[in-house]
């Protein structure tokens, strides 16, 4: 499952932002933490006044949408909508005219950015914006592998670098898992799970440049690197407190992986599978019970060429 950090809402004046939001946060308890413009106003008032800065604004953009955990809502209601909302309550500082430029230009960042995983535009009828809104919201994460392949096509066949860090929950140390059924890839999982077990046997006993047995609750050397497209794995675990009943309260048990490169058409898939079943045999082998999963397990990936070949 993925947690969304911020959904932001985006659109000219008079499409409804501050609407939406009160709806959202009413319909869902105020779930969702959602923020009123960002990046994408800033790029477009900036063109609108041919600011210097519209390169790096956009740059900045791509990189909030290459971050699944991040949502955008662009909001595009039909001009004689806009129009009609200008004519009952007028703005302050804009005239029609200038609505009408700044809508243009939000069409523009759509036709550039509008493919992202990340960004839902809706044209619905007002009746409807609320619940496109939250079943794009409810849906997020549901197909990683998918997201992070139609970023890749909205980059023009590469998206760098993407991120997203998912909640692992209960049961994740047993979750069955095909990974190793993808025969081309089957010898290179099996090397990065050999050596990250072997890594982690090695430093609980010390063998290791400082002849000092590792502590699971306290190491930071749980850790795998290679040149090769998973370039790196890494466990990080904390302890927190037993409840009466031996749960855990607190604490957190973290990976973290980069990878160099994936094929996001052939490859992502088997490697996402893979990935989290790496992180089940990884807490198997410190000793870990389904019990004493912290609340906050997570794994967190970063891809430094989202590729299509």
């Amino acid at each position: 499952m993925i947690k969304l950090k911020n959904v932001t809402l985006e659109g000219p004046d008079l499409s409804g932002k501050t609407t939406l939001m009160s709806q959202i946060h009413k319909k869902t308890n105020n779930k969702y933490n959602i923020i009123d413009r960002s990046v994408m106003s800033a790029l477009v008032y900036s063109m609108y006044y041919d600011r210097p800065n519209v390169k790096l604004l956009e740059r900045q953009l791509r990189n909030e949408l290459n971050d699944l955990n991040n949502r955008t809502i662009i909001l595009m209601p039909a001009t004689d909508v806009l129009s009609k909302r200008y004519n009952d309550r007028g703005d302050e500082i804009q005239t029609w005219k200038d609505i009408i430029v700044i809508n243009n230009l939000y069409e523009q960042i759509i036709k550039k950015f509008g493919k992202y995983s990340t960004i839902k535009v809706i044209r619905s009828k007002q009746s409807l914006v609320l619940k496109t809104a939250l079943d794009y919201l409810e849906n997020a994460g549901n197909n990683i592998p998918q997201e992070v392949m139609l970023n890749a096509v909205a980059s023009d066949r590469e998206a760098y670098p993407v991120k997203f860090e998912v909640d692992l929950g209960a049961g994740f140390m047993t979750a069955i898992n095909d990974a190793f059924d993808f025969e081309s890839e089957k010898e290179y999982y099996t090397k990065i799970l050999s050596k990250m077990l072997n890594t982690i046997t090695k430093e609980n006993v010390g063998d290791n440049p400082y002849n000092i047995k590792q502590d699971p609750k306290k190491t930071r050397r749980y850790i795998y690197a290679d040149d090769s497209c998973i370039a790196l794995f890494h466990m990080m675990y904390r302890d927190g407190e037993k409840d009466k009943n031996g749960l855990m309260i607190g604490g957190r048990l973290n990976f973290y992986a980069t990878l160099r490169s994936s094929d996001v058409v052939n490859i992502f898939e088997h490697d996402y599978k893979f990935l989290k079943y790496l992180c089940g045999e990884c807490a198997k082998a410190i000793g870990m019970k389904d019990y004493e999963i912290p609340e906050e397990t997570t794994l967190s990936v970063t891809i430094h060429s989202a590729h299509i070949i």
